[in-house]
């Protein structure tokens, strides 16, 4: 008020702007120095003070302002701020709002893969954002529920400053805490202010403090023109890109146009026009982030299937969803749970069968409820057909060897035996073997084969034992794409199913299982529940599961309890009191178990497929399904057994070559000493069906078996591979047969 005149009679419309800032009556706003460059460049202007005369304020907080010369290039937003989305018309100057957006922008400048942290942090506190996200707004309801949700009143902050500290272990990646320090700034901390200053406007104020209230909340989601780049308005854009929901000109969201409008309406109308007008941004918002919390569900989806970097992806997820996950946990506290859980950068992701997809949509979807067409439909996601109900393992997974109780929704890890049921549904003797590798690779299974597990001892040895970190692709690629092998329509098949279904869901629950072993914590337990489900499976594609593979190997060696092989209860026992324990050692003790039993299952199969070997010979019949079928199985504990007996592995890698025929009658008892080294329970073991009276004595493996194979014998002439398999009559004739043979 001293100088106000003389500032007004050189420049009006500077000195209205002053008259706006220190108006007593309102609350101020404040992002990127504005109100100081502001007044700097009015006062020197109409005033002439020169800058020596002035001098330079010595105020921590501004000594890094790096104003704006000339003062013309400040944004006031006078007359109007114009967007493709429709023209605003502010009643006074709302540029410290408007620059809300140029300090999101130059925060984030500074943030990346080699992230200064310091830098970061004195950018954010200069710049105005840490205090803007921190102003106490006890009363308003948005902020109430967020900061309830949050447990914490500055929530917004303390995010920041977990992904800037020094050192730091948030995140996986510096670019994951590089997404999470971005999307907090430009989507969670303009949402939270642009809806206090709205409900401020719906408030008991005067009307001109109401409509600068109003005012601001359009300010800040607009942006300047120089930092739209980094605004709520530019998110729905981008969002209404990846929908199909972009308005005629191809560049501007629906979400754009509805909000612009309203906000329009909201500062010329009534009270209840003002309260209708919040409703309809606040419902836009929840579109805009409930757009992007699908997109980034279905990016770190695909990450996963393909065997990618999923921690990027998974971080700005997280920070999307931070921005409704208050309003989603009050209307769905379960959906919630599951994409909280999918997001947590904590832990690590599962998804098979598009299940991240599909569960965070149903979600979504429910969530938004009348308004979720609102949504439209994301890109490269038409061919996704979501089932209706979900897989949750909640409360319980129930099968007959027993109930298993997972601490959280495992609908991911259940949903692994889905992709496998679905993948294997497509090989017969009539394969399309493109569609079934692509489809091996879409659901995710392809990506769970080739993740690098390097550290995790079962892994580490089978990797050492194959020479090679993707020994199971290998095998499946060659077999589908006919490069090598067998070319047998049978053989190929048995081959392609035992990989997925067996080799690549045992490495894939052992290492979850492992890695629920390394401690005792709630990331761990969903690691051990993750195993727990992948085992299981769901009810309907339990027959495609290694839990059903052990009910059958029960059944053909005596040892079902009832329906159930003891193979199972052991593990399902052994799960369950993993799940529970209270210390690493007792939970390594449970794992031990499982590997134990998973070999038991295995050898059951390597045996038995031994056996059927044997008889082929004897019957003169086609041996390569069955060679094709024991070579798979075998694969599954190779590398245990050589660590027992290296020759004796080698033997029996040669006995499943398909590159070569069987050429003698003494593959069962052969393969029987070897496995014999593992020094399995002989009770879990059983004894295999026909071969009680079948006498090993005598039958010894060859001492060298590489230089066996050398110099075999020619093999007796094969059936034609086209030959049918033996009837029960032939197949009766040709066990008693093998067993004369051995008697």
């Amino acid at each position: 008020r001293v100088i106000a005149p003389w500032v007004a009679g050189a420049d009006a419309a500077g000195a209205a702007v002053m008259t706006e800032m220190f108006d007593t009556t309102k609350v101020p706003n404040a992002a990127n120095h504005y109100n100081y460059c502001q007044a700097k460049a009015i006062v020197v202007t109409a005033l002439g003070v020169s800058a020596a005369d002035l001098g330079a304020l010595d105020e921590d907080h501004v000594k890094s302002a790096a104003c704006l010369d000339p003062v013309a290039t400040l944004q006031t937003g006078l007359p109007t701020v114009v967007t493709p989305a429709g023209t605003y018309t502010p009643a006074a100057d709302v540029g410290a709002s408007l620059a809300f957006s140029d300090a999101v922008r130059s925060v984030v400048a500074l943030v990346g893969d080699n992230t200064n942290y310091a830098a970061v942090t004195a950018m954010y506190l200069s710049s105005g954002l840490r205090g803007i996200a921190n102003m106490p707004r006890t009363g308003e309801p948005d902020w109430d529920k967020f900061a309830a949700h949050f447990g914490s009143p500055t929530w917004m902050s303390d995010l920041v400053d977990r992904a800037t500290a020094t050192p730091n272990t948030y995140g996986k990646s510096p670019g994951a805490r590089a997404e999470i320090i971005e999307k907090t700034l430009m989507d969670a901390v303009a949402v939270q202010v642009i809806l206090s200053n709205l409900h401020h406007a719906t408030m008991a104020h005067s009307a001109d403090v109401t409509r600068a209230h109003w005012d601001a909340g359009a300010a800040t989601f607009m942006g300047s023109t120089s930092g739209r780049g980094r605004t709520v308005y530019e998110r729905a854009n981008k969002r209404g890109a990846n929908y199909g929901t972009l308005a005629a000109d191809g560049a501007t969201a629906t979400a754009n146009t509805k909000i612009v409008t309203a906000l329009n309406l909201g500062a010329t109308g009534t009270a209840t026009v003002r309260t209708a007008a919040l409703a309809t941004v606040r419902d836009q918002l929840k579109v805009i982030y409930a757009q992007a919390t699908l997109r980034y569900a279905f990016l770190v989806d695909r990450d996963v299937a393909d065997n990618l970097d999923y921690y990027e992806h998974q971080a700005e997820g997280l920070a999307f969803y931070n921005v409704i996950a208050p309003y989603v946990a009050a209307a769905d506290p379960t959906g919630h749970a599951v994409v909280q859980g999918f997001f947590d950068i904590a832990n690590t992701p599962d998804s098979y069968n598009y299940y991240a997809f599909c569960a965070v949509k149903a979600v979504m979807v429910k969530f938004m409820g009348g308004m979720a067409s609102e949504m439209g439909t994301l890109e490269s996601t038409s061919m996704v057909a979501c089932a209706t109900t979900l897989p949750t393992g909640l409360p319980s997974i129930v099968t007959p060897a027993g109930t298993y109780i997972p601490g959280s929704d495992v609908g991911a890890a259940l949903s692994f035996s889905d992709a496998v049921k679905a993948t294997t549904s497509l090989i017969g003797d009539a394969t399309d073997y493109a569609k079934v590798k692509s489809t091996f690779k879409a659901l995710g299974l392809a990506g769970s084969a080739e993740k690098d597990r390097t550290g995790e001892t079962t892994w580490d040895a089978f990797r050492a034992y194959f020479s090679s970190k993707t020994w199971m692709t290998d095998l499946l690629y060659k077999v589908t794409d006919g490069i090598t092998l067998t070319a047998g329509p049978a053989a190929r098949a048995e081959i392609i199913e035992k990989t997925i279904r067996d080799a690549v869901a045992t490495q894939t629950i052992l290492s979850d299982l492992y890695r629920g072993t390394l401690a005792i914590d709630a990331s761990t337990r969903r690691l051990w529940d993750a195993g727990a489900a992948k085992f299981l499976g769901t009810e309907g594609a339990r027959g495609s599961t290694v839990y059903n593979r052990a009910d059958k190997r029960g059944a053909n060696y005596g040892t079902l309890d009832g329906v159930t092989s003891k193979a199972n209860k052991a593990i399902l026992t052994a799960l369950t009191l993993g799940a529970t324990a209270s210390d690493t050692s007792s939970r390594t003790a449970q794992y031990h178990i499982i590997v134990t039993q998973i070999k038991v299952i295995y050898a059951q199969c390597t045996l038995r497929y031994a056996f059927l070997i044997d008889a082929d010979v004897i019957g003169a019949l086609d041996h390569a399904e069955h060679q094709a079928e024991g070579m798979a199985f075998w694969r599954v504990i190779a590398p245990w057994v050589k660590s027992v007996d290296a020759n004796g592995a080698a033997y029996v890698d040669g006995i499943f070559d398909v590159s070569r025929a069987p050429a003698h009658t003494n593959h069962y008892c052969q393969t029987k000493l070897v496995l014999d080294k593992l020094q399995l329970n002989t009770v879990d073991m059983g004894v295999l069906e026909d071969t009680a009276g079948v006498d090993c004595t005598g039958k010894e493996v060859p001492s060298d078996a590489a230089k066996y194979f050398a110099t075999a014998p020619s093999p007796p002439a094969a059936a034609s591979p086209a030959a049918p398999r033996a009837t029960a009559t032939v197949a009766a004739v040709v066990v008693a047969a093998v067993l004369a043979l051995f008697a």
